[in-house]
Parts: structure tokens; sequence; C-alpha cells
């Protein structure tokens, strides 16, 4: 298959009622759809086998599909492309023709969920023939090339500039910029070179090669501080956060009976918040401490019921001396493909994706349908069954981004259809799954451990890119690559497996830094190790349990419990294991929080 990366254009409403009047009135019917998705596979199959001209026939077929349109136009695009590096007498003719396809794609089709995947062809492309006129020395025509390189770059995200392009096509730049003796064009030379090499973290192999170049402003620039994968949701504190954090503070002073009272008047306060879980753990917690074992354990019973896949029904489950899985049902939950109700609140274009996902995926095209599904959202008006039906959908893609952020929604919800086998399986998937033995096993660290933290860092998504610039399945930061592998280049850091193993060796320093303990390695792996190393000098709190409650940072203290439920789950479902709950662990013990065992 086509090796594509998720990006999408905005829906267009317009267009899309043009496309179902063009389909009334040819009456293309579910037969015909069928055989220009078999046309798409047949076009892909023989691209991948570098047959090109039956390749480009097929794709010129497609084009009469009203459905499939952008397909046409992504394929004949991708065929070019191939065809540059095969046939080198022609590469310029040929790279060209691919950027007519692209852009004719985007034209034509802003619907399609291919855009983006084409917008950063484009500036692959535009990269190539500014290189390829450089190499002929028409150094103005490759630096128009550059240019529009830059442009496509910048509008796919700051870290697109670092990340997705190689350095060398920057050192072509810079050297395209020195042949040139124009003021309008030196002055955005230096535009553009300003902008990359402070996006370049300042111990990089390629901000040294910046700063030896001929460009000597770049050595008065100043980086910006170092971003951190931590950040505050919102610049002020929600009221139930606030008043969990509060309530939680009081318990800690051993008030217990005022605890108890906070803990009822903020359940029926803020009866959907995301902390009404937390909040009735400690409720039946402190009614435990009031020696009210029966009112405790009805608390307990129902989160464990509620909501046993969570971090608090674990904890839940373990008060009542119970394994999670008795809560769990085999019972498949009723689904809804596309019932009306539904599409009415659904987008035109949304209704249009999900159509073509599913002609896709019968048509065993998962890596199309994949980006097909990835605009789709979850909101009140749709139903459970609906909403299970886009999940189960999306998991079957492998987009579990996707899938994640509806389950999310399910979740909040209360729904219960999630507490069932089917839905273990679509919240724990294991992706990538051999590679991440291989290489945890080779460092000495539990592959579950790191399954664990990659579905919680990136949704398995090997090319995501978050705002402050972590990268890739395990979310690196560009200055944490450099300190494991000083050489790397930036462009290095979204390889699947070096991004693995450079995430593996990372954590292991951290779990070696706390002496085992891996709940506080995961805490530093997200928040930085310094912020954890002052929550260890200013929180005197003895239990883990309890540490855990006092992190300051609602996303790391969200993140370590997310974490430790993963590890559970996914302990039980690879190895069969239950694993007992160590619930009066110590700050300092080198022993994990869940232990392996049987059962309590």
């Amino acid at each position: 298959m086509l090796n594509c990366n998720s990006r999408y254009a905005k829906p267009q409403f317009t267009f899309f009622l043009i496309l179902l009047l063009f389909k009334n009135v040819f009456g293309q019917d579910i037969q015909t759809e069928d055989n220009f998705v078999k046309e798409i596979a047949k076009a892909t199959t023989a691209i991948d086998n570098k047959n090109y001209e039956q390749a480009r026939k097929t794709a010129q077929g497609i084009n009469k599909s009203i459905l499939f349109l952008d397909y046409s136009y992504f394929l004949l695009g991708e065929i070019s492309f191939q065809e540059a590096t095969k046939y080198l007498a022609k590469k310029t003719y040929h790279l060209q023709k691919a950027l007519s396809y692209f852009h004719q794609m985007t034209y034509e089709t802003p619907f399609s969920p291919l855009t983006k995947i084409a917008n950063k062809k484009i500036a692959q492309i535009e990269f190539l023939i500014a290189q390829d006129y450089y190499a002929k020395r028409s150094f103005l025509t490759a630096y128009v090339f550059f240019e529009k390189a830059l442009q496509q770059l910048y509008l796919q995200g700051d870290q697109s500039f670092t990340l997705l392009i190689p350095f060398s096509f920057y050192q072509q730049f810079l050297q395209t910029c020195s042949k040139i003796n124009n003021e309008h064009i030196q002055s955005q030379c230096q535009a553009w070179l300003r902008k990359i090499f402070t996006l370049l973290p300042k111990n990089s192999t390629e901000h040294e090669i910046l700063l030896k170049s001929e460009f000597d402003f770049l050595k008065t620039i100043k980086n910006p501080p170092t971003p951190s994968k931590i950040t505050q949701s919102y610049k002020g504190k929600d009221q139930d956060l606030e008043m969990m954090g509060n309530i939680f503070q009081n318990f800690l002073k051993n008030n217990t009976e005022g605890t108890v009272s906070e803990l009822e008047k903020f359940l029926g306060e803020f009866p959907k918040s995301s902390q009404r879980f937390r909040a009735r753990f400690w409720l039946g917690k402190t009614l435990l401490q009031l020696k009210q074992e029966e009112r405790a354990k009805i608390i307990f019973h129902n989160l464990a019921t509620e909501s046993p896949l969570s971090y608090y029904g674990l904890l839940a489950a373990y008060e009542l001396k119970q394994l999670p899985g008795k809560f769990i049902v085999t019972t498949m939950p009723k689904t809804e493909s596309t019932p009306e109700i539904n599409t009415l609140y659904l987008q035109p274009s949304e209704s249009f994706w999900i159509k073509r996902a599913r002609l896709l995926i019968k048509g065993g095209l998962l890596d199309y349908a994949y980006f097909e599904l990835s605009q789709i959202k979850a909101r009140d008006a749709l139903s459970n069954a609906f909403l299970i039906e886009l999940a189960n959908l999306s998991a079957e893609t492998n987009n579990h981004k996707v899938c994640f952020q509806i389950l999310s929604e399910l979740f909040n919800r209360g729904a219960k259809e999630l507490n069932s086998t089917f839905g273990l399986r679509l919240i724990f998937p294991f992706p990538y799954l051999d590679e991440i033995k291989k290489l945890a096993l080779a460092e000495q660290v539990d592959p579950i451990l790191v399954l664990s933290v990659i579905k919680q860092e990136s949704a398995f998504n090997e090319d995501a890119l978050s705002p402050s610039g972590a990268a890739g399945l395990m979310q690196l930061m560009p200055f944490t690559a450099i300190d494991m592998e000083p050489n790397i280049k930036q462009f290095d850091i979204l390889n699947t497996e070096k991004n693995i193993k450079l995430g593996i060796a990372y954590l292991k320093k951290l779990i070696k830094k706390y002496k085992g303990n891996f709940v506080l390695a995961l805490a530093a792996y997200n928040a930085g190790p310094a912020m954890i190393d002052r929550l260890l000098n200013q929180n005197k709190q003895d239990l883990l349990l309890s540490f855990i409650e006092t992190i300051p940072y609602r996303e790391t203290r969200e993140y370590v419990t997310a974490i430790l439920r993963n590890y559970y789950w996914y302990s039980h479902l690879l190895k069969g294991e239950y694993l007992s709950l160590n619930s009066e662990a110590k700050i300092n013990d080198i022993s994990i929080f869940f232990l392996p065992n049987h059962g309590p």
C-alpha cells in the first residue's frame, strides 16, 4: 500500500451537494462504486509493483467516478512522482506532471481527506524541482520553487520545517540564496533561515551547520526557551478541578468527616464531571477510615460496575478484593450503521467520508479508509450505538486516535456498552507489538510498559506532532532525542524504529534515576524530571497512591493514572495475568504500583 500521512482538508458543503446532484443524474449504484474501489486497489498494487503504465491507465479510469474523483488525481500524482525517481533523464518533467495532478486534486476536490497528504507531497516535489534547477545553475528558478515549498511547509505547522523534510534540502536552499545578488530575495532568505534556525535544538548537528554558514546574522540570534511537553489546559482552573484539589488536601489533613460532606457536595454539584470517579473512590476510602465499611463497599461496587476499565474502577475492585474482570460482560453491544436520527446530525461531508470508508474497508483498502474517518467528530446528538459503530470502523482501519476520541465521549457519557470484552478490545489495541518487544527486551525494559506509554502518548500515530514539538509514537522532544543520540538527524526522529528505540532509552534512564519506581519515571517522562524532583522535595506524602493525587499538573496526574490502567489491562490481555495492587507502596519503594500476580 502507499505510505500516506494523515492530513485533511476542511469540508466543502457546496461542492458535496454538487457531487450528490451529479450522482443522482448519472445514477451510480453500489455495484459500480464497488468496482471503482477494486480499480483503486488494482492501481495501488500496480504502483507498488512499479508497473506505472498499467497503474496510469487504471487511475485514469477512476476519473469517471464521482465518488472517488480525488483518488484518480492522487494516484496519477503518485505515479508521476515515482516515475521521476526511475526515469532520471526526464525527472523534472515527471515532477512537474505530479505537481499538476496534486494541485488539480486539491482544487477540484477540496473536501477530500487526502488533501493534506497531497500538500505535503507538493512541498516535497517543489523541493526536488528546486534542487534540479540548482544543479542546472538556474538559481532564480530554483529559489522560486524553494520558496513555494517553504510556504507549503509553513501551512503544515512549525515542526514540519525540521521533522518532515531532510536537512539537505535546507542546505541546498542556503546555497541557492548565496548565489543570488538581489536585496529582496536576500531579505526573504534571511527570514526563512531565521525561522528554521530558531526551531532547531541548539545542540543539534543541523544547528551547528547553520552557525558555520556564511550568514553571520544567525550567530546573533538567541534561541527561544525550550518548550515543555507539559502545559496547563486552561488559564484559569475549572471549578470542579479546584474544588476536588481542595477536598483532597483536606483528606490529607485527616479531616475525614469534613471530607465526606465535601465529596458528597461535589458529586451533587458536578454529577457529570470528569473528576466524578476520582471523587467517588476517595469518598469510599474516607468512609473506610470512619469504619463505615458497608457504605464504602456500596460505593466501590457501584464504581467498579459502572467503570471497570478506568483507573479508579480498578482501585475500587481491589478495595472489594475482587478481580476487575468480574465486572466486564461478554455481550456484544448494539450498533447502528446509518440510522436516520444520526444522519440528520452528521455534516454532509462526514456522511460522504463514512460511506467511502465502508466501501474501502470492504475492498480491503484500510490505509485509505483510515484517512476517510480521520475528521469524524463525536457529538452529543449522535447515539451511543452509532458512535460504537464509528469507533469500531476506526479501529478496523487502525485509526486509533479517532477511535479513542469517540470512546472518550462515550466514557464521559457513562456508556455501559464499553464495559464489555468488545470495549476492552477497542480501548486496548496493540499495534507495533513485535517492534516494541524486540526493542524493549534489548534494553531490558518491560515491553508492556512501553506499549502502555505509546498508547497514551500518540494513540499509535507514528506521524504525531504536538504543538510543543514532541514527535512520533513516543512523542520525543527533539532535545531529548539528541540527549539519547547526539548525532541524530532531526528528520530521523519520526522514523518508527528510531523513535521507539530512543523513547525506550529515555524511559530506561528515568526508571534508573528513580530507582525502579516507574510511577515517578512516567511522571518525569510527561512533565520532565526537574518538575518531579521539585515535587518530591515539596511533597511529603509517604504513600504512592496519595502522591499521584497531589501531582499539581492535571495532565501529568491523569497521564500517570491512565498508563497504570493501560499496564494493568495489557498485562491481562497479552499475558493472561491479573495484577495485584500494592496500594500501600511507599513513595521511595523500588516496587512498582501493580505487582505481577494472579489475583488478590
